[in-house]
């Protein structure tokens, strides 16, 4: 790893450089391995270490950006210059609002080394413990383990000055039996928190439930949304409407709706970067602290999340949500949490009459941004409820149905939260959603 002094000279010495009105330097170093496994066994080890300086430029409102990886003087005065070169060739940019100034930074939990630095024979302990329950089960385990390091530093010529390193460790797995299968995720800060066995448990277990599948006919039914299926809600509604820039844009469904009611009153969202367990970062990606941000309480829209650009456009603070420069998205939500209510996923199955419990979603896509109407299918584990129980396994559905009006009145929140990655490091808990609109049916 760089380490904080390594890195506070790399950026010094961007900022020593002259010629620029202001100047930003951002470094970026990730270290990740990876074990991946398929057919019940190891079938790769990868490595890999990568660092990146990113130089933003500002000479008379023109911004220009370049980045590189050689971290030699002549490496980062080489970035720097291509960045100032970029800057003088660029119209300017009335929308820029200045370089962020200095705050102070959150404490977060010391970096767990040890996370960070795991040999390949300390993860093949944990990948064997999942292809010995899928053998054991005459299944077959497919996935991966990684851990890694990111380091984040940045500077500016105001006087901003941050340095964090975070580790984290994330596992995958699809165990399929010869019509079934089942899905597993865990995600942590460290190794010794991430439940692989939780997760495999998860996996085998729809993997043997969901064997022999019948045919269900599409049509609009109540739901029960595990964990991992919910997370697609959650960011789907980030992709497209949690951010300033989709509010100003009129593509969010929270555009001109901020402080009325737009979900159910049961629906509280944050995002808090800041929260220990969801992968915790002190500041973004140009220095400002990170903030909590409510955006959805009881169902009334309350706020979105901002970058100093649009702060600056709408008069407010930024919230310590944006991304390296140049960067054409806006800010975005990316630690999101669905507060959760108090019911058990048994209580939500044993409420519907006839309705599907719904693993996860697979290949979804936004067909309609201003009611976050998406499509996509069901995967690993969809299973009918019928009396209020778990009746049988039931083949892939494919959907069209807007989430907005999936969290409408009638939608009981589960009590019990999960951590979930695909999308983002989201706490999500079980949803039951009263209609959800299914289009199709698949051959598996």
């Amino acid at each position: 790893m760089l380490g904080k002094e390594r890195a506070r000279t790399i950026l010094e010495q961007v900022l020593a450089l002259g010629g620029a009105g202001e100047t930003e330097a951002l470094l970026l170093a990730d270290e990740a391995a990876l074990t991946r496994f398929a057919q019940n066994a190891i079938h790769q080890n990868v490595a890999q270490q990568d660092t990146v300086l990113r130089v933003r430029a500002v000479l008379d409102g023109r911004v220009g950006v370049a980045s590189g990886n050689d971290l030699s003087r002549e490496g980062v005065t080489a970035v720097f210059d291509r960045a100032l070169q970029a800057a003088r060739v660029q119209p300017p940019d009335p929308q820029f609002a200045g370089l962020p100034q200095p705050h102070p930074y959150p404490t977060l939990p010391e970096l767990e080394e040890a996370t960070a630095s795991v040999t390949p024979a300390a993860r093949a302990e944990f990948v064997g413990h999942a292809c010995a329950k899928a053998e054991g089960s005459h299944l077959v385990a497919a996935g991966a383990l990684e851990t890694g390091l990111r380091e984040v530093a940045v500077a500016n010529s105001n006087g901003v000055l941050g340095y964090h390193a975070g580790s984290s460790a994330e596992f995958v797995t699809v165990i399929m039996g010869a019509d079934s299968s089942g899905y597993g995720f865990a995600l942590a800060n460290t190794l010794s928190d991430l439940d692989v066995e939780a997760a495999v448990a998860r996996a085998v277990d729809k993997a043997l439930t969901g064997r022999a599948p019948q045919v269900f006919p599409a049509g609009h039914y109540p739901v029960v949304l595990e964990p991992d299926a919910t997370a697609d809600l959650l960011g789907s509604m980030a992709y497209t409407s949690f951010g300033a820039l989709q509010l100003e844009e009129g593509s969010s469904f929270l555009t001109r709706r901020l402080g009325q009611p737009v979900l159910s009153s049961a629906v509280t969202i944050t995002d808090d970067a800041l929260n220990p367990a969801i992968l915790p970062m002190p500041f973004d990606f140009e220095g400002s602290p990170k903030t909590r941000v409510s955006i959805i309480d009881g169902g009334v829209a309350t706020g979105v999340v901002h970058d100093t650009y649009t702060a600056s456009r709408a008069g407010t603070q930024s919230t310590g949500h944006a991304f390296p420069a140049p960067n054409p998205y806006g800010p975005r939500a990316t630690h999101l949490s669905l507060a959760p209510g108090t019911a058990s996923v048994s209580d939500l199955v044993a409420s519907i009459d006839e309705g599907l419990l719904i693993t996860r979603f697979h290949y979804t896509r936004v067909v309609h941004r201003p009611t976050v109407t998406v499509t996509g299918m069901t995967r690993d584990g969809t299973f009918l409820i019928r009396d209020g129980e778990i009746a049988h396994p039931v083949r892939n559905l494919r959907f069209t149905q807007s989430y907005v009006q999936a969290l409408q009145d009638g939608c009981v929140i589960g009590a019990e939260q999960r951590l979930c990655g695909e999308y983002g490091p989201y706490l999500c808990p079980a949803v039951y959603i009263p209609e959800f609109h299914f289009t199709g049916v698949t051959d598996f």
